[in-house]
């Protein structure tokens, strides 16, 4: 008696998804059009803002790792829906530095000037991971990289002011 409820719920549950995801073209993207890599991308950034903008600055600590995780998952969806999605790569980097998973962080910036080698933003957030992780070399090296990319005088000299602070503070 016990198998055939569980066969049925779990026909019922494959008729559900199948309805749910099938008809309305979900796993292609979702009905306003966007697809599954940006489906799962926007749902690790609502994570993560309830996390850091409403839980953390409540010391509701449980809570927000609760959400930083949900949010890891989300963008690791989104990832090995395409391995290439720049911006998910960015926001789960975001995640691991906020945790203070510096490794994990520099790993997935690392990833995102990679496949977006114009993003300057990305090289410097990868610089602070590196300085995080006492690899002070390796932070002036993709603050090195990050002014190869940029021709804006103004960007430059910041970067070169971070270069003297990480020279001066090692």
């Amino acid at each position: 008696m016990h198998r055939r409820f569980r066969l049925l719920f779990l026909f019922l549950g494959m008729l559900v998804f199948a309805i749910t995801f099938g008809s309305s073209g979900a796993l292609a993207g979702s009905s306003d059009g966007i697809g599954i890599d940006a489906y799962h991308n926007e749902k690790g950034l609502e994570y993560y803002h309830k996390g850091f903008n409403d839980l953390t600055p409540k010391k509701k600590d449980m809570e927000a790792e609760q959400n930083y995780q949900q949010a890891i998952a989300e963008f690791e969806m989104a990832i090995a829906t395409n391995p290439d999605y720049v911006e998910a790569h960015r926001n789960l980097a975001r995640v691991y530095y906020v945790k203070k998973d510096y490794q994990r962080a520099a790993e997935q910036y690392k990833k995102v000037t990679m496949l977006d080698p114009t993003d300057v933003d990305s090289y410097v957030n990868l610089s602070l991971a590196y300085t995080k992780l006492n690899r002070y070399d390796d932070a002036i090296q993709e603050l090195e990289n990050a002014k190869a990319q940029t021709s804006d005088g103004s960007l430059i000299k910041r970067l070169d002011e971070y270069i003297q602070k990480i020279q001066q503070n090692r």
